[in-house]
C-alpha cells in the first residue's frame, strides 16, 4: 500500500502558464525523440534529451526538477511503446490494432506530475506565496 498526497490548487493565469510550459517541453522532447528515431534511426537516451533540450525556453523557464521529469516521462512512454509493438509482433490477438507512437499533447494536457513530482529523497514542496509559485524546503 503507498501513501498519496494530494494537493488542490485553484485555477489561475500562474498555474495555467506552468501547465503550458510543461506541455511545450514534453511536445518538444517527444517530437526531438521522434526525429531521431523515425530519420535517423537512433534511439534518444534521457541524457541525449536533456542535452537537446538544455537550452530551449520552456526547459528553462520551469523548476529543473520538473524538466527532468518531463524528460522522463517522455523516455518512459517510449520505452512502454517499444514493448507493447514487441509484445504485438508475438502475439497481435491481445490487441484491438497495431500500437501507435506516443502523440503531442494538446491544450488540455493537465496532469499532477505536470508542475511537480517529487523524488523520494527530497523534501521540497510546491507552495503558493502571493500569486507566485515557489519551491520550498520542510
Amino acid at each position: 500500500m503507498e501513501i498519496v498526497e494530494q494537493i488542490q490548487l485553484k485555477p489561475s493565469p500562474q498555474l495555467s502558464h506552468l501547465c503550458h510550459l510543461t506541455k511545450n517541453l514534453y511536445n518538444e522532447a517527444n517530437y526531438q525523440y521522434r526525429q531521431f528515431y523515425f530519420l535517423l534511426e537512433e534511439f534518444l537516451t534521457y541524457y541525449d534529451l536533456q542535452v537537446i533540450l538544455k537550452d530551449y525556453a520552456c526547459y528553462k523557464a520551469l523548476p529543473a526538477q520538473t524538466s527532468q521529469q518531463i524528460l522522463k516521462l517522455v523516455i518512459q512512454n517510449w520505452k512502454a511503446y517499444w514493448k507493447a509493438l514487441q509484445t504485438y509482433r508475438t502475439n497481435s490477438s491481445i490487441f484491438l490494432g497495431a500500437p501507435r507512437p506516443p502523440e503531442l499533447q494538446t491544450e488540455g494536457w493537465r496532469k499532477y506530475h505536470d508542475l511537480y513530482q517529487p523524488e523520494r529523497q527530497s523534501s521540497w514542496r510546491l507552495a503558493l506565496f502571493s500569486q507566485e509559485y515557489r519551491l520550498i524546503p520542510d
